[in-house]
């Protein structure tokens, strides 16, 4: 028996011979994706339609004799082909069958010893990988082009590598603006204020969430952490237009310390802002010092703040519905106006617990919500349970 390995990437190659992406599959369902979520998840293949309508074709090695087992639709070559309900029989098997053809011409009858690949960004198939690109871009044209080059030069002073100005593109459609790329730190020492967090697979994996995110300005780099994000004004113009999601955007503004106060910050966010702060280049300077104090590493300071608030927090949020976020911020400021003199607390008092509120779980219950939509039409849907535990998080704040 031969050994064998499979990924999203070696399954196109054995089907593109006789099929290629997008092509029609089985009635007017065509192929549209190939992905591996985890580790022990086995190779999805979805095939739609033009209506939005939806088949998961299971890919995975034939258990070897002994092994509990159900039975397939199909096999080819040592891989058992199965479909995911709601679908129906008929449908199902039919499109089992229409995959397991081409598969059965590349392979062969000869069984194999099947190992799945790790999932990987760099195992996608190479016709789903070249749909976003990006291409060198400048700042010529960009409102905030002072603040942004004053965020480069903080960000190579600290970090040992300076940002690069792309265009994202998703196939030939024209990009809403310019994007700003983040290359890892040199040093390896960002501290968690400036952290950009690596995304779930169903969003940096999957087709149709990668061409979404990207038509924003966004991309994920190899080990899918949304190091190239769109600039404020790109952000605002991917969203001009669209109804009934809250209209909060991001805000440049140069900073005069080290970090923005919780004042600051919920006036802003009050008047629809989310403020990204440029620290000065003596609150940089010093900062750089205290790193090498180990109980003051991980001092916030507004430097890689841009990566950071765009790729974690605007992303996540940009689809809140409407009703949904003026009722967090309704919410937010009733406890601020039950205790007014708490503003006199500063870190310790409830604007900064508010503040904490909204970078925390609002950006967490959003990436929640992100990570369980199908498709990214769904975001409304998935959003109302993580509403509701945001609003019991409110009430007790």
């Amino acid at each position: 028996m031969l050994d064998a390995s499979l990924s999203p990437r070696h399954l196109f190659e054995l089907l593109s011979p006789h099929l290629k992406l997008d092509d029609l599959v089985v009635a007017d369902y065509r192929l549209s994706d190939c992905y591996r979520l985890d580790e022990g998840s086995p190779l999805c293949v979805e095939l739609r339609t033009s209506s939005g309508d939806r088949i998961a074709v299971d890919i995975a090695p034939v258990p070897a004799a002994g092994e509990p087992a159900h039975e397939l639709p199909q096999k080819v070559a040592g891989l058992g082909l199965s479909y995911r309900r709601p679908t129906s029989s008929e449908l199902g098997f039919a499109a089992c069958a229409a995959l397991a053809a081409p598969l059965g011409a590349s392979l062969g009858d000869a069984p194999r010893r099947w190992t799945l690949e790790a999932p990987s960004i760099g195992e996608l198939a190479p016709s789903i990988l070249a749909e976003v690109s990006s291409e060198p871009a400048t700042l010529d044209t960009e409102p905030d082009r002072a603040l942004l080059l004053r965020d480069f030069d903080h960000y190579e002073r600290l970090y040992g590598v300076r940002p690069q100005v792309r265009r994202v593109h998703v196939s030939a459609e024209p990009a809403a603006g310019v994007s700003v790329h983040y290359p890892a730190a040199r040093n390896g020492r960002v501290p968690n204020s400036a952290a950009v967090y690596v995304a779930s697979t169903r969003i940096s994996h999957r087709r149709r969430m990668r061409r979404y995110f990207a038509a924003l300005g966004a991309s994920f780099d190899v080990e899918g952490v949304p190091r190239t994000v769109p600039t404020a004004s790109t952000y605002a113009r991917a969203l001009a237009g669209r109804e009934g999601v809250a209209t909060i955007r991001p805000r440049m503004i140069a900073g005069v310390g080290a970090s923005m106060r919780p004042i600051h910050w919920g006036v802003l966010v009050r008047r629809g802002l989310l403020p990204i702060t440029v620290a000065p280049t003596w609150a940089v300077e010093l900062h750089r010092r205290t790193r090498d104090i180990q109980l003051l590493a991980n001092i916030p300071c507004d430097v890689g703040m841009t990566v950071h608030d765009m790729g974690l927090h605007a992303l996540a949020l940009h689809a809140v519905p409407a009703r949904a976020w003026d009722e967090l911020v309704e919410l937010a400021f009733e406890r601020v106006r039950a205790r007014p003199l708490s503003l006199l607390a500063g870190p310790w008092g409830v604007l900064a617990r508010l503040a904490a509120f909204f970078e925390g779980p609002v950006t967490t219950r959003c990436w929640n919500a992100w990570r369980d939509a199908d498709e990214p039409e769904q975001f409304e849907r998935t959003f109302e349970p993580q509403l509701e535990a945001l609003r019991e998080q409110l009430r007790d704040l």
